[in-house]
């Protein structure tokens, strides 16, 4: 199994996950957690980590450029493609204005 010996360095490599996901839901920490019952000498892991405004400032950056970019592909394949393109690409931007007016959506 991947990084059994040094659970610390693991969760290290999990930070960018870590802080998307403080980001997404407002929290001011979150907690990292690596279950394994067949490693004896500790098979529950938990590591706090803070919120780190300069890290998710970088990864909102980078997730609203990455938005950018997916509607300038769509705005394209509207004007390069023919009808079924334009259908697809409705139906798509149809779905994204409902993720984007989250608290419209129910589960």
């Amino acid at each position: 199994m991947r990084y059994i010996d040094d659970f610390e360095n693991a969760a290290k490599k999990h930070l960018p996950q870590i802080q998307g996901n403080i980001w997404i839901f407002g929290a001011e920490y979150w907690d990292f957690v690596s279950f394994c019952p067949q490693f004896a000498p500790m098979p529950l892991f938990i590591r706090s980590y803070e919120r780190e405004d300069g890290m998710i400032e970088n990864i909102a950056e980078s997730a609203h450029a990455a938005a950018n970019e997916v509607d300038e592909i769509i705005a394209r394949i509207k004007y390069q493609g023919g009808d079924k393109v334009r259908e697809i690409c409705a139906e798509a931007t149809r779905y994204l204005d409902l993720l984007y007016r989250s608290d419209e959506v129910s589960v």
